[in-house]
């Protein structure tokens, strides 16, 4: 129990005397987050015959780092053509594979001459947290035009036949 004892929560009203019939628990594993719990009347609701009970908690999260991630969309492919074309003539080859040891030897140095291409050639993206990943900088490109668009149609809104409204329907089908 983490109300502390003796605070009264109720007020009986034939009698008019406090009692605490309001108890609050925290499980054991919680308590470490108790920061405070305590009645606060001056919150109390006209009418009302249970005083408020504030119980605060420190539930801070910890923040985690998002993972590394390439951008793949913002890939220089000639770079990544060169390094991975210089990487996979510099692999020894071998006539024919005859043994599962020698085609994992195979795929792991393709894969790493493939790793070592895409570090060389694509950029690692910091995306925001709230971000969405099928947004792409065409469609910010369109959403700018589209407002410039709205702007402009706003500022013609008595005249109904004008070529912006039209312009403007035509461009939001699109986005």
């Amino acid at each position: 129990m983490i109300l502390p004892p003796a605070i009264p929560t109720y007020q009986v009203p034939a009698s008019g005397i406090w009692t605490r019939p309001d108890n609050v628990f925290l499980s054991e594993e919680a308590t470490h987050a108790l920061v405070s719990c305590d009645v606060t009347p001056e919150e109390m609701v006209n009418g009302a015959d249970h005083i408020p009970i504030a119980t605060v908690l420190n539930l801070r999260l910890l923040q985690s780092e998002p993972p590394r991630r390439r951008n793949f969309r913002l890939t220089e492919w000639e770079t990544f053509s060169e390094k991975l074309a210089k990487g996979l003539e510099d692999m020894p080859t071998t006539q024919e594979i005859t043994s599962s040891l020698q085609l994992n030897k195979a795929v792991g140095d393709i894969t790493k001459t493939i790793q070592k291409a895409i570090e060389a050639a694509v950029p690692i993206s910091k995306p925001c947290p709230f971000s969405k990943k099928w947004w792409t900088s065409k469609l910010s490109v369109m959403k700018k035009k589209i407002n410039r668009l709205s702007a402009r149609a706003y500022k013609f809104r008595a005249v109904t036949d004008h070529d912006v409204h039209t312009e403007l329907r035509k461009e939001r089908a699109i986005y």
